[in-house]
């Protein structure tokens, strides 16, 4: 009885944030949304996984609005798992038609270029431009995030590496870091 209630409350909250996403919608996102499929039957992120897998190792051109689609679909409600990683994978190493695919979802993602777009359509645009894999769509991805999440907490890292020292020991072009001294003491045999 209370795993319900708790899950009846956790759904009325997400009920309620992707009722406030859509009312941030555009005329653009609106349009978009109104175009695509809505189904209310569980979590279809298998299915996602699955679409992936199936496209894997064929041309993917053809599919670059439906690809846009779908990250505008997770930007909205992505369900359990979300599987980005899937999506960038498929992109990125497509050995088939990366270069036109790329060209491809650039085009298809240029409706999510306009003024005034909501968070989701940004954040639709942030998946896409990651997914190409190219490091200059990568660079405006990242700054997409970092405008996206400057209102959230910044949590510290949670590998202990990133507690040992400032920069990338490994790189011998890097300066001397400030921490390494306490990084030193810290670890010292006693």
């Amino acid at each position: 009885m209370v795993r319900k209630k708790e899950r009846t409350k956790r759904r009325a909250k997400r009920e309620s944030e992707i009722a406030e996403a859509t009312a941030a919608f555009g005329d653009v996102e609106r349009g978009l949304l109104a175009k695509m499929t809505r189904e209310e039957r569980g979590d279809y992120s298998n299915l996602n996984h699955l679409a992936f897998q199936f496209l894997a190792g064929h041309p993917l051109t053809e599919y670059a609005e439906s690809l846009r689609n779908w990250a505008f679909a997770n930007a909205l409600n992505g369900g359990f798992r979300d599987h980005h990683d899937e999506f960038h994978h498929l992109v990125r190493l497509n050995l088939v038609d990366w270069k036109a695919t790329r060209l491809a979802i650039l085009e298809a993602c240029k409706i999510f270029r306009m003024q005034g777009l909501s968070r989701t359509g940004r954040w639709a645009l942030a998946y896409l431009l990651h997914a190409t894999g190219e490091s200059s769509e990568a660079v405006e991805a990242n700054q997409l995030v970092e405008d996206l999440t400057k209102n959230r907490e910044k949590r510290d890292g949670w590998r202990l590496i990133e507690t040992f020292c400032a920069t990338d020991l490994c790189n011998p072009s890097y300066p001397r870091p400030a921490n390494i001294d306490v990084t030193v003491e810290k670890y010292a045999a006693p």
